[in-house]
Formats: C-alpha cells, sequence, structure tokens
C-alpha cells in the first residue's frame, strides 16, 4: 500500500510499519501490504469502548437532518443486512434499521455496487457538488 507524506505521520501514530520511498513524485510511505493497514487500524479501533462494527450491512441512506442554524447535517444511515440490499426483488420481510450518530464515516470511495453510495447521496440531496 503506498500514501503520500504526511500521511506517515498518522502511520506511526497507530503503529504500522513502513518503508520510506523517495521518486520524482514525492515522497511516499509503502506499507507491507494493505491488510496490515486496515487489520492495525480495525484492532486499535474496536478496542475503543464507544466504537461498534457492524459486519455484513449496508448503507441504503442516510439520515439528513437541519441543525439549531439549519444547516443540512448527516446524522445517522439507514441500513440492512446486506444479502437483503442485493436481493430486495425477492426479500421484502426484513424491515431496514436506523442508527443515528455524531459522526458518520464512510471508507468506500471507489464505485461499484456500494461504492461512493454517500457521495452521491449528498449529491442528490444538493449538498455537495457531484463533477
Amino acid at each position: 500500500m503506498v500514501v503520500r507524506k504526511p500521511t506517515n505521520l498518522f502511520l506511526d501514530e497507530i503503529e504500522v510499519a513502513y518503508e520510506t520511498r523517495v521518486s520524482h513524485t514525492g515522497d511516499f510511505a509503502v506499507v507491507k501490504h494493505a491488510a496490515l493497514f486496515m487489520s492495525t487500524l480495525m484492532s486499535k479501533m474496536l478496542a475503543l469502548p464507544n466504537v461498534t462494527m457492524f459486519n455484513a450491512t449496508c448503507a441504503e441512506d442516510l439520515i439528513v437532518k437541519q441543525d439549531r442554524d439549519g444547516v443540512s447535517r448527516v446524522n445517522g444511515v439507514v441500513t440492512n443486512w446486506t444479502l437483503v440490499t442485493l436481493n430486495h426483488m425477492t426479500q421484502s420481510c426484513m424491515d431496514p434499521n436506523t442508527m443515528t450518530a455524531p459522526v458518520v464515516c464512510t471508507f468506500t470511495g471507489h464505485d461499484g455496487p456500494f461504492g461512493a453510495f454517500s457521495v452521491k447521496r449528498l449529491g442528490a440531496l444538493g449538498l455537495r457538488e457531484i463533477k
């Protein structure tokens, strides 16, 4: 896994080993394998008392509400089991779940069945410009 510096400062903080490489396009930190980064990050995150991980779930929608200043903000997600989401035509017995949170993070930026969902939804709501 290759990341541009100064991302190495985050790698130092979570104690992931890396090699430094310099090229004509900049300085990079090279982690032996992306799985090493992800497993370390997940281990450290899940050790925190206020973090919960939901396996085999899919975000189907965002919960967006206006704050006190009238600014629309994401404050939750509508989720469902991934297999239910993939088979909405055949599986209609499962109601989605709603989860609210002061912070909602999404980490799938690539396009795909579930990729970049949050950005696309924010664009549809007029809260983010999609180019």
